[in-house]
């Protein structure tokens, strides 16, 4: 018989308070690469910014859905402040700021 106690032990605490995801599909230039999607997200230095997760990337060989020469990356955003639980508007701001920086540092567009 194992007691919680052993059970619990050796594994990071869970977070008291839950993050928030946003996701954002970005219309790059095609030969810009994900990394400096990344490091721009990184440099805004947002204390909020838990972490960001390519999960899709997509051209159009036509240039019908994605212009040529272009590039969709989506990503996800994670937001989580340790201390308590984040309001809407503060994630609103936290994420309106990388927006800016991805637009100024990798030449982004968000796709509506």
């Amino acid at each position: 018989e194992k007691s919680t106690a052993a059970l619990s032990k050796g594994t990071a605490a869970l977070p008291k308070f839950p993050s928030v995801r946003r996701d954002l599909a970005l219309l790059l230039d095609a030969a810009v690469p994900y990394a400096v999607v990344e490091e721009s997200a990184l440099a805004a230095k947002e204390e909020l910014l838990t972490g960001i997760i390519p999960f899709d990337i997509f051209s159009d060989p036509k240039g019908e859905k994605v212009p040529l020469g272009k590039k969709s990356l989506a990503v996800a955003l994670t937001f989580q402040h340790a201390d308590r639980t984040l309001t809407t508007e503060e994630v609103n701001d936290a994420l309106a700021r990388i927006v800016t920086r991805f637009r100024e540092s990798a030449g982004a567009e968000i796709r509506g």
